[in-house]
């Protein structure tokens, strides 16, 4: 029994004991300061002097002394400046009043901007005596601490000529201007080295003493004191002098007081060895210029009165505002009550009282050497638009001090606080969070502060590849809804997002990905230029827009382009000054359009042209979901209707030709079946029309085939397949592919699901190359079935006469193994394009002159192909006979009268019939194949 008394003992002691290291503790109060707080009940002689312990001591434990550094014997800055001028303001007189304090704060202020170059300021000691907000009366005493929630809360400080300097307490008055912004205070451990580098870097620090007239030696103006009394006295650190004797020993502090010329001028000496200089040091380093937009969100209008921690270094405080106005985040402001304490800073835009989320902004490990008031710079700062809240989460990390998190809170006869409800938080592990302030059990509001500068019309852009939510991502923030956002790369929309303008830039894109929420209360609009066209993507989400929906196109001038709306309802208006006309498939004529107000059906394709370049804007919503574009048998011109690319391959192609699209590049046709063709790739740019050849209705665009990539126009670099060849024809400056690839899949006549008939741009000046079916399709595009030892394909040209180079490109996945071999059946020669290119006079009419050999190399006479090819050159009519078989060929006239009759044998015939140049039927028969074809004999 009594084995289960003990061992429940322990469980409940251990639960106990796990449960405390959750209830959050206080910092203990400042001995010194419980001091002075019972000797005041009885005596107020301390005012007069002016000094007031604060109630949160500072902990200096594991800073680094730079001891190692060699000073010089003495320093002073009466006498520092160039040409031995002083960096000092001069000497002051707090006459009666227990103002000592705001002379030490303002003078330490005054030398600091004199040092940097600012000239000479006479700051307000009476603002800081009447306004510091604390329960002590105006000349009744401060010290740092106070001065330090003055300036962070940007209260001052005011010119001396602002607010007078006055013995007689007054009320704190209004309507003045602050100088400029103090955001940090430091304070500096009582060791020699330290105050020295002190001084030297930022110039008069303000210090404390124990001052007793007993222990002055006003012969030689110093002063030493070995006494346990405490500090009552604020004064101005100015410099040293270790060879300066005094009572205490060899060495002294140069002091400036705030009695008139009391001492020497003003200015006396404390030994090094005095029990109680130094034990509240401090300077103010840096200063934010004065400016009426900037605005500092804080609860804490009188600093850290206190701390709090869970018994460990490390804790996490958290923070809400709500934005009054549209405003920028450029800095958090806190408190560190520890030597080498670390922070890091998240700000979020929700909070459900358990969970925060969607991250607006972030900085790790943030060290200060020192305790002090810091405030923060955000790499990335934050926007929010007014009304708009917003939480501060810190993780404050003091490697020996168990309250980290700093909190204002209320201290009997020193403090008085406002608290706030449902605004402030504080965990031990930064994920449970405990409410404190007003209604709870902690009655204190967290220390954290918000600097932000107001704007009236701001733009924030994104730049890289990354999420909308990517803080780094933004030069100015991640965007509100008060806050124009650019997009000059290629951005993710991955969480709910906001902002006032959006624009894309062209070439650049955003994707808005399923589920998710972009609201645009402003206008939305697509850049477009020469270099290429911004492109938008909806994934599934939801895009709303509160202004004008505007998706520009560049077109250059003088040369018809195919073009498609990615927009609802936009009109012909769009192309006001352009040449406009739709193809009609009934008739595969082109119709002017004459009518601004009729609509540009979306996934249906235009003709447009202007004699100059020019960038159309498309106004209206954005298309989504599928778009089904009416279809008739035959031609039919459609388009992207999208405000992305559009990967052909994920459309539906039921009852398209070759399931080829053709775009017209200003001069040609250009081919893609999703696979290969000699258009750079798939993908179809937003706003561009194209052909397709259609057997009936089936093709639509579903929103799963938008897709986004970088390249301007032709969206991706030619196809990888292997065993695939492009062939080129170039004459002049214009030039034509035809593609032949072999896949195992395919046939020796039409494919529809890969090969692609020819479309002739009726150009005589273009090359174009073409081969032709078993079943007599001509086409751009060629599957054959997987590549054999050998096999020969007939290639066609047809062109004006001229000279004319033949290529071929694309190479690199090629059989190796195998040759490509090219020979002209007019000039008997052959060609290895593999390695070289053909170049030759093409006389304008004769078109089957080329056979394209796959395999070893071979001659014109060996060559073989699988159909019988008839044509004449000049004054000859050739035969290419592949079969065994010997045959007859026939010469009649238009007329039907035969002329000639010959016979033919395997292999390639030749025939001189002296005919006179006119146009003749010429008909070949063998065993298993019978040709009628029309020739023109040329003489």
């Amino acid at each position: 029994m009594k084995k289960l008394f003990f061992t429940l003992i322990f469980i409940a002691g251990f639960i106990f004991a796990q449960y405390a290291q959750e209830i959050p503790q206080d910092a203990p109060l400042n001995p010194s300061f419980v001091n002075y707080l019972n000797k005041i009940k009885s005596s107020k002689e301390e005012y007069l002097k002016g000094y007031i312990p604060p109630p949160l001591k500072k902990d200096f434990t594991g800073y680094n002394s730079p001891k190692s550094v060699q000073f010089d014997a003495s320093y002073d800055l009466r006498t520092a400046g160039s040409g031995g001028t002083s960096l000092l303001t001069p000497v002051k007189n707090q006459g009666s009043c227990g103002a000592c304090w705001t002379f030490a704060t303002m003078g330490s202020i005054e030398s600091r901007w004199k040092i940097q170059g600012l000239g000479d300021f006479n700051l307000s000691e009476d603002n800081l005596n009447n306004c510091h907000g604390f329960l002590f009366p105006s000349c009744e005493g401060g010290n740092l601490d106070m001065a330090a929630s003055y300036m962070s809360r940007k209260s001052g400080p005011m010119l001396e000529t602002q607010d007078v300097y006055s013995v007689t307490p007054n009320a704190c008055p209004t309507g003045l201007t602050e100088q400029a912004y103090i955001p940090e205070i430091v304070y500096v451990p009582n060791d020699a080295a330290s105050i020295k580098q002190a001084i030297l870097d930022y110039g008069a620090l303000y210090t404390v003493m124990h001052y007793d007239d007993a222990y002055y030696n006003s012969g030689n103006y110093t002063y030493y004191y070995s006494g346990t009394n405490d500090v009552d006295h604020a004064v101005l650190l100015v410099g040293w002098d270790d060879n300066k004797a005094t009572a205490g020993g060899t060495g002294a502090w140069i002091i400036r007081n705030s009695w008139g010329a009391w001492g020497q001028s003003g200015f006396f000496y404390i030994s090094y060895n005095d029990s109680k200089v130094n034990e509240e040091v401090g300077y103010f380093p840096t200063r934010i210029a004065y400016n009426s937009n900037i605005n500092i969100y804080a609860y804490d209008d009188l600093g850290a009165t206190s701390a709090t921690g869970y018994g460990s270094n490390t804790a996490y405080g958290l923070i809400k505002y709500v934005a009054s106005a549209n405003q920028q985040i450029t800095k958090i402001g806190t408190w560190l009550s520890q030597s080498n304490s670390t922070v890091s800073i998240e700000i979020y835009d929700d909070f459900d009282g358990s969970n925060l989320s969607n991250l607006l902004s972030s900085i790790s490990n943030q060290s200060k050497g020192l305790p002090g008031y810091y405030s923060f710079d955000l790499t990335n700062p934050v926007n929010t638009a007014s009304g708009n809240d917003f939480y501060i989460k810190i993780q404050y990390n003091t490697p020996s001090y168990n309250y980290p998190v700093p909190t204002e809170k209320n201290i009997s006869g020193y403090a008085s606080v406002s608290l706030e409800t449902g605004k402030c938080w504080i965990s031990s592990n930064g994920s449970s969070w405990l409410a404190v302030g007003s209604g709870t059990s902690y009655l204190y509001d967290v220390a954290i502060k918000a600097y932000t500068i107001a704007f009236s019309d701001q733009t924030s852009t994104f730049t890289g590849t990354g999420n909308w939510g990517d803080a780094a991502r933004w030069n100015n923030g991640i965007p509100s809804s008060a806050v124009n956002a650019t997009i000059d790369g290629t951005c993710t929309i991955a969480a709910n997002a906001s902002c006032k303008n959006l624009t894309i830039n062209n070439t650049r894109s955003a994707t808005l990905n399923s589920s998710k929420i972009l609201n645009v209360s402003g206008n939305f609009l697509i850049n477009s230029a020469s270099s290429g066209t911004g492109q938008f993507k909806n994934s599934g989400g939801t895009l709303t827009i509160s202004g004008t929906k505007t998706i520009q196109r560049y077109l250059s001038g003088n040369q018809w382009h195919m073009v498609s709306s990615p927009v609802i309802s936009a009109t012909a208006a769009v192309f006001n000054g352009f040449y406009l006309k739709l193809y009609n498939p009934a008739t595969s004529l082109y119709d002017y359009i004459s009518s601004a107000s009729q609509v540009l059906t979306p996934g249906s394709g235009y003709f447009a042209k202007k004699t100059s370049d020019a960038t159309v804007s498309f106004i209206g919503t954005p298309n989504t979901g599928t778009i089904t574009p009416t279809i008739a048998t035959g031609w039919n011109l459609v388009g992207n209707p999208f405000a992305c690319a559009l990967d052909w391959s994920a459309t539906t192609r039921t009852n398209i030709a070759g399931s080829t699209m053709y775009l017209w590049n200003g001069s040609t046709f250009l081919t893609h079946n999703g696979v290969a063709g000699t258009a750079d790739s798939k993908y179809v740019s937003s706003g561009q029309g194209f052909f397709v050849n259609a057997t009936g209705a089936g093709l639509s665009f579903p929103a799963s085939a938008q897709t986004i990539s970088s390249q301007s126009f032709y969206k991706e670099s030619k196809s990888g397949l292997a065993d695939i060849v492009y062939v080129k024809a170039i004459m002049g400056e214009n030039e034509y592919e035809t593609i032949i690839y072999f896949d195992a899949s395919a046939t020796n006549d039409f494919d529809t699901e890969s090969d692609a008939l020819l479309l002739s741009s009726g150009n005589e000046e273009i090359p174009e190359l073409f081969t032709t079916a078993t079943d007599n399709a001509k086409l751009c595009i060629n599957t054959l079935s997987a590549l054999p030892n050998n096999v020969t394909v007939p290639l066609s040209i047809d062109c004006a006469a001229g000279e004319v180079t033949i290529s071929a490109s694309h190479l690199e996945n090629f059989n190796e193994n195998t040759g490509i071999t090219l020979a002209d059946q007019v000039t008997q020669q052959t060609t290895n394009l593999k390695t070289s290119t053909y170049s030759f006079m093409h006389d304008g009419t004769t078109k089957d002159r080329f056979l394209l050999h796959f395999g070893p190399a071979a001659s014109v006479e060996n060559l073989n192909t699988e159909a019988m090819n008839v044509y004449a050159f000049n004054h000859s009519v050739f035969v290419q006979n592949p079969t065994n078989e010997t045959g007859i060929i026939n010469v009649f006239d238009i007329t039907g009268k035969m002329l000639a009759s010959k016979q033919i044998i395997t292999g390639l015939n030749k025939f001189d019939f002296n005919l006179p140049s006119a146009s003749y039927i010429i008909k070949v028969k063998t065993a298993t194949q019978n040709i009628n074809k029309k020739v023109v004999i040329v003489k």
